[in-house]
């Protein structure tokens, strides 16, 4: 297994709130890496909480 392997670990409520606060001015890449996870876990775990998505600006 390498060393540099991410492992699975819950998203605890204080990455929720991280993400609510900085997910419209930053991009996934960043946050994952803010985190501790990869891009993948990231957009896995938005798509299961819509309110987190960005908006569209009016």
């Amino acid at each position: 297994m390498p060393a540099n392997r991410l492992t699975r670990k819950p998203y605890m409520r204080s990455d929720y709130l991280h993400l609510s606060l900085h997910y419209a001015d930053r991009t996934a890449r960043q946050l994952a890496a803010e985190l501790g996870r990869t891009p993948g876990s990231l957009y896995a775990f938005i798509a299961g909480h819509p309110e987190l998505r960005k908006q569209g600006k009016i």
